[in-house]
């Protein structure tokens, strides 16, 4: 009673059967069609839409006694991190924005910007000062504010943190020195108004 082999499933007649041509070019048909797959295999060449996995991964995956079509597309994939690698940049005045960084450069900038945010915040400083003033009903009066400049800094920009009180309304204020700022201030009200007015001021680490 004929048999079949275990992986292509050739026929195997038994010596007490007749030989059948059928049977033989059978047979013949399944090796040339295990043939043409090897002399044009298909595999996952990822051009389309699937995703590359890792080439450590790849590598991983490239063992012995694996189907032929995952052995090519984990040599594919291994081959396009590999290639990858190749382009890591590695310097920060490349222009093309399709190259990878390298770790290495990418840690220094990282350095660099957590330096950045901590001395920012020793080039900066703000503080909160204020004066009492007493503006006749109907009129405009200026005043100055005595504000203290840290050592080593110098006063760039002084703001009216409240921009009302009650019937007086500050209209401006500018540093006068490095010791005071002066404010200006409208009373539009018909009575005499007292008022404390609040700023802040900016201050630049020379």
């Amino acid at each position: 009673m004929a048999t079949n082999t275990t992986n292509y499933g050739f026929k195997k007649p038994d010596e007490s059967d007749f030989y059948d041509v059928q049977d033989q070019n059978g047979n013949w048909d399944k090796v040339d069609s295990a043939l043409k797959d090897l002399d044009s295999p298909t595999f996952e060449d990822y051009t389309g839409s699937t995703s590359v996995p890792a080439a450590s991964t790849a590598i991983d995956r490239i063992k012995s006694k694996t189907k032929l079509s995952a052995l090519l597309s984990n040599i594919k994939a291994a081959f396009k991190g590999v290639c990858l690698i190749g382009h890591i940049v590695n310097n920060c005045v490349t222009n093309n924005p399709n190259l990878p960084l390298s770790a290495a450069q990418g840690k220094a900038l990282m350095d660099l910007y957590t330096q950045l945010n901590s001395e920012i915040k020793t080039y900066i400083k703000t503080s909160s000062f204020s004066t009492t003033i007493s503006v006749p009903g109907g009129s405009s009066k200026s005043a100055t504010i005595p504000i203290n400049t840290p050592e080593g800094y110098t006063p760039v920009l002084a703001m009216i943190t409240d921009t009302r009180q009650a019937k007086v309304l500050p209209r401006s204020c500018w540093i006068s020195s490095n010791t005071a700022v002066t404010i200006y201030v409208d009373n539009f009200g018909g009575s005499d108004y007292t008022s404390a007015i609040p700023v802040t001021v900016l201050f630049i680490r020379n």
